[in-house]
């Protein structure tokens, strides 16, 4: 046997054995997660938050939606929010130097007006060109800087959010109205909660009125079908 065959021979055992271990790993957390999503499960079919979440006292809570090039789906994602249930919110959307029409589509649906910036850059960010409260929807602000890719434009959004918890979605997102109502469920029961997630679902194949799932179903299309395989995958 030559000095070739042998590695080939070892590389085979070490790669053979390193999937077992991936495996083995991927077991277990897989596992130990069942037994955890229905210990929580049994927590939330015994909470009950109704009253909670239409009480006076709740906390503000600050949806974050950076935005670059988002002029086709960025007012759905708004709408959703619209229509959530959850009463004390303000949305701070960042539109991170987009060169479409993103900013116009937003003056028009929101009516926004010019206002004096009114936060400190705590972090650093592109430059900040202006800032715009909606007529419409008082709790909406727009914050308009030069692109610095996501990152940069969730800072900016941090950067103005005034309120103790904050939630931050892509602008070409939607969250689910009865979804959302579980997710700030630990707000209320775990006083030291610093963050929480939620996960994602791919919509194609699904009937969503207003933020509201109507109908689930898996998309039949190749690329959304592996998308949706591939977000199963990560948030398991």
């Amino acid at each position: 046997m030559t000095d070739w065959t042998k590695i080939y021979y070892f590389s085979l055992f070490v790669i053979f054995w390193y999937f077992v271990a991936i495996n083995f790993v991927n077991t277990v957390i897989l596992t130990l997660g069942i037994f955890k999503v229905k210990r929580r499960e049994n927590e939330v079919s015994l909470e009950d938050c109704t009253s909670i979440l239409h009480s006076e006292s709740l906390p503000k809570i600050t949806f974050i939606l950076p935005a670059y090039n988002e002029s086709r789906s960025i007012i759905a994602s708004i709408e959703s929010l619209l229509h959530l249930t959850y009463r004390y919110k303000e949305i701070i959307i960042i539109n991170d130097g987009s060169t479409d029409e993103t900013l116009e589509v937003l003056k028009n649906f929101l009516d926004l007006v010019s206002i004096p910036q009114y936060f400190e850059p705590h972090l650093p960010t592109q430059r900040i060109r202006g800032v715009y409260q909606s007529e419409k929807y008082k709790e909406i602000f727009v914050i308009d800087k030069e692109n610095g890719k996501k990152f940069d434009a969730l800072n900016a959004g941090i950067n103005a959010c005034e309120t103790q918890f904050f939630f931050t979605i892509d602008a070409d997102t939607g969250i689910d109205g009865p979804s959302f109502e579980k997710i700030v469920r630990p707000i209320f029961s775990h006083p030291n909660l610093i963050a929480l997630g939620a996960t994602v679902r791919v919509l194609n194949g699904c009937t969503l009125e207003f933020n509201r799932i109507t109908t689930l179903n898996f998309p039949q299309r190749y690329i959304p079908a592996m998308q949706s395989l591939e977000y199963l995958r990560a948030f398991i």
